[in-house]
Parts: structure tokens; sequence; C-alpha cells
């Protein structure tokens, strides 16, 4: 059976809430107080084995009150969605397991391959959109 397209994939559900969660994960990142001066550099970046959901670039301020040095910085997003949430479920970060990390570092190697930017640092973020809400956790891990 072939692969379906790219477009006939988007008329999956799962798949346009995967999509229209990107848009307004982006939004809101780009309207946070801590990141200044974004520049996207790829969506859905695939590897062989893995995924990144967001790669971008940024002015990260270094402290809470929107002062001191900015640092260019390297950015690797992961994004979970959940349409309900329900008791006892696993967090969104928890529901990052050492696998998932593993691949999502490995797809960071690949694309740190071929970089060129200007950035002096990495990190690695995760978002959660459950039912609507946001839920930013930056330097979830590395």
């Amino acid at each position: 059976m072939p692969t379906p397209k790219k477009d006939e994939r988007l008329l999956d559900p799962r798949a346009r809430l995967g999509r229209a969660v990107e848009i307004q994960v982006l939004d809101w990142l780009l309207q946070n107080s801590e990141i200044k001066n974004v520049t996207v550099l790829a969506k859905n970046f695939r590897t062989r084995r893995a995924e990144v959901d967001l790669i971008f670039e940024a002015d990260i301020l270094t402290n809470c009150h929107g002062e001191g040095l900015n640092t260019r910085t390297l950015i690797f997003v992961e994004i979970r969605a959940r349409t309900e949430v329900k008791p006892n479920a696993v967090g969104t970060l928890e529901s990052i397991t050492a696998k998932k990390r593993a691949r999502v570092e490995s797809a960071a190697a690949v694309f740190l391959q071929q970089y060129r930017g200007q950035a002096k640092s990495i990190r690695f973020d995760v978002v959660g959109w459950e039912a609507g809400k946001i839920l930013y956790f930056p330097r979830a891990w590395g």
C-alpha cells in the first residue's frame, strides 16, 4: 500500500489537531517574555528514527525580570497534545520517556551537523497542550 501524501495525512483528525496545536504553541512561544528575536529553523524535523517538533534560535533573557544579557540559544521543542486531561494521568513532562529523549537528542545531533547559526548554547524544551491550556517546561532535560 502506498504511503499517503502529506496533504492526505492532514485529513486525519490527529494530524489536524497536531498541526493546530503546533501553530498555537509557536504563537504562544513568540509572545513569551523570556524568548526574543525568534528565528524558526525547522518544524517537524525528521531523521530516519526520530523527529523534533520545532527547532528555533532565540535570544534568551538571563533573568525573570526581562533584564540582563541575552544569550543566543538553539532550542529543540517536543510538543505533547492532549484533548482531555484524565484523573491520575501521567503529566506532560513525565510522558517524555528516556527513549523519547534519546530519539530527540539523536535528531538534534543530526540537525547540529548541518547547523550554521549563531547560537552559543542549546537546550531542550517541552510544551504541553492539555485541552487548550499550554504548559511550558524550558530546559526540560540536558
